[in-house]
């Protein structure tokens, strides 16, 4: 995380939303819910994305942002 932001690099290759998919998948993971409830509501088709989680404040996903840095 730098300055409030989660950087996340993917290997996978923007073709056909694949890129967005994989962002979702990791994420879901991480965050322990289903990857339907993750939306990207800006940047879909640009390399900074808003996303949604219902139910989940950002001061909720903080730890989950912080140990996806530093590792569990």
């Amino acid at each position: 995380m730098k300055n409030g932001i989660l950087q996340v690099r993917l290997n996978t290759r923007p073709v056909q939303g694949a890129a967005n998919r994989r962002l979702i998948e990791i994420l879901a993971d991480r965050f322990h819910v289903p990857k339907t409830f993750i939306r990207i509501v800006a940047g879909a088709k640009n390399k900074n994305k808003t996303l949604f989680v219902p139910g989940m404040t950002s001061q909720a996903l903080m730890p989950e942002f912080k140990a996806a840095v530093t590792g569990p």
